[in-house]
């Protein structure tokens, strides 16, 4: 009861600072606002705003508290997204960056998230869209190259949206089946912000590359990497700065050249990639991933040798969406081959190739380009669909017994695919299990939104192979001290016959480069397949 009242008095004390004139309708309306949407009325607050914009429609808060109050209510994407708008465009000249922030909120949570998008094309409009409209908020600090230290805070806050509306732009348009226009966009983005660029940006770059542009992909790589040299000078990795950002974009510099020695792995030039990796020798925090990668040369050095490169296959593209691989055997069996994120095995494809050609056996590999754990491709809608262009492809080569294999994003897809497909087993190496359980942030998220988008898609994966009645035999290997692989691998221990393998006191998600470099990937590829190990 005394609850009721004091909303009464809230509304109408409101209604009475939206009624005076004036810019702002009353400055007093913001505080009542505020003050409902603390209060979890926030659809009180929307009917002040209303009530305001009726009386004043040319008064600029009442227009913000109404999509403050739609975004608090979290209900109507789409009237929230008007409601942005209408701040953006009707006050040009009072727009603050925050508003762009929150409409890049409003557009992820109404298309799940842009990189997930079903409907890339419309979420590329939007960003084109807020492009402009930012680009004519603030036409001097795009791109701009000044530290963040010497923008005043307006500007700053523009830089970041800007630099948003690129990444978000370029991400967009690498997931188009046609769209040259990716290439452009990635290298606007690097030329504005390449010492801030995430990791995982360098990688959808190259993938992009490789997609569209393949006969020149070579030169426009080591361009890239001869400007990530310039600002990261590779005497300077070994530094430990107390800058929190000098930190962050170290450690993305160590990242980025491990990812060049993998690409020269890729491509069997093994004296350049250890030459490229002695670098690093006497370096502590570097040594590590160093001699692994060290190793993994030595290992997949002994599956080919220089001579043989003329008659090795060519190198794989990694980055279609689903490549066969037919083998010289008449073989009945077929491995479908899932990839994580960005087209990975952890190393490239083409790497984990040189092992997996010589199982005799024929070979599809899946690429999910979107990275969405095989549930929104490029090349097919649903997992069903999915799942009836795999078993066409295996009738086309003769494959009557299916495998399936994948890492991480992809061993939860080998997971789920190998039930669908009625595969006799799965090898999963280090995958996420139960991502609406024991995965990250990220991940529960764009799952928590897919299932409200797709009430019947199966995500954790646990309840779902107990409950199955043609589940594969599973083996899952991960690092023994990887937390989440490990919470992810003791999840299925609720399903019958699943085994595991550890690589004993490692701690990295990509595990996969452990069984490789020890030479222990064979013999799991072997009891795959059920065929004898060589030792």
């Amino acid at each position: 009861m005394c609850m009721d009242g004091v909303h009464k008095n809230d509304v109408n004390a409101g209604h009475k600072a939206a009624e005076p004139s004036g810019v702002n309708a009353s400055a007093e309306l913001r505080d009542q606002c505020l003050h409902l949407r603390r209060a979890g009325q926030a659809g009180q607050a929307l009917d002040l705003a209303n009530a305001a914009i009726a009386k004043h429609p040319k008064a600029m808060r009442p227009h913000l508290e109404k999509a403050l109050s739609l975004s608090a209510l979290g209900q109507d994407t789409a009237e929230e997204i008007k409601a942005w708008w209408d701040c953006i465009e009707k006050f040009p000249n009072q727009t603050w960056p925050k508003w762009f922030e929150n409409l890049r909120a409003a557009v992820e949570k109404q298309q799940g998230n842009l990189r997930f998008s079903t409907n890339s094309e419309a979420a590329l409009a939007e960003i084109e869209r807020i492009h402009t409209a930012a680009s004519k908020a603030w036409p001097n600090t795009e791109g701009t190259e000044l530290p963040t230290e010497n923008l005043s805070p307006d500007q700053a806050k523009a830089n970041r949206v800007h630099e948003w509306i690129l990444a978000g732009r370029a991400n967009l348009r690498s997931q188009l089946p046609i769209e040259t226009g990716a290439l452009d966009a990635w290298d606007a983005y690097f030329e504005h912000y390449q010492g801030k660029a995430p990791f995982t940006y360098y990688l959808r770059y190259i993938r992009v590359i490789e997609r569209f542009d393949p006969q020149n992909a070579k030169d426009r790589v080591e361009r890239l990497f001869t400007r990530s040299q310039e600002i990261w000078p590779i005497e300077l990795l070994s530094s430990e700065p107390n800058d929190r950002h000098e930190k962050h974009n170290l450690q993305m510099a160590k990242l980025l050249y491990f990812e060049l020695a993998q690409r020269l792995l890729a491509d069997r030039h093994f004296d350049q990639a250890k030459e490229l990796l002695a670098k690093f020798t006497g370096q502590d925090n570097l040594s590590p991933m160093a001699r692994e990668l060290e190793q993994i040369a030595d290992s997949l050095a002994l599956w080919t040798t220089y001579k043989d490169l003329a008659a090795a296959d060519p190198r794989f593209n990694d980055y279609g969406s689903i490549m066969p691989w037919r083998s010289e055997n008449a073989s009945e069996k077929v491995v479908f081959v899932f990839s994580g994120v960005c087209g990975r095995m952890s190393l490239t494809q083409s790497s984990i190739h040189l092992v997996l050609q010589k199982l005799g056996c024929h070979i599809v590999y899946i690429s999910d380009q979107n990275n969405s754990f095989f549930l929104n491709g490029t090349d097919w809608e649903t997992v069903d669909q999915l799942c009836q262009k795999l078993r066409i492809i295996a009738h086309e080569m003769g494959a009557t017994r299916f495998f399936t294999l994948g890492n991480s994003s992809g061993g939860y897809a080998a997971l789920l695919y190998g039930e669908k497909l009625g595969a006799e087993k799965v090898l999963a190496v280090s995958p996420i299990t139960t991502p609406l359980k024991t995965s990250w942030p990220s991940t529960q998220e764009f799952f928590e939104d897919m299932k409200r988008r797709q009430p019947d898609l199966v995500a954790d994966l646990d309840d779902y192979y107990v409950n199955s009645p043609q589940r594969p035999k599973v083996t899952i290997a991960f690092g023994e001290k990887s937390i989440r692989d490990r919470k992810a691998a003791e999840a299925m221990l609720v399903v019958p016959d699943v085994k595991h393998v550890m690589a004993p006191g490692y701690s990295r998600h990509a595990s996969l480069t452990w069984f490789v470099a020890h030479n222990k990937f064979l013999p799991l590829l072997q009891d795959l397949l059920d065929e004898p190990s060589e030792d």
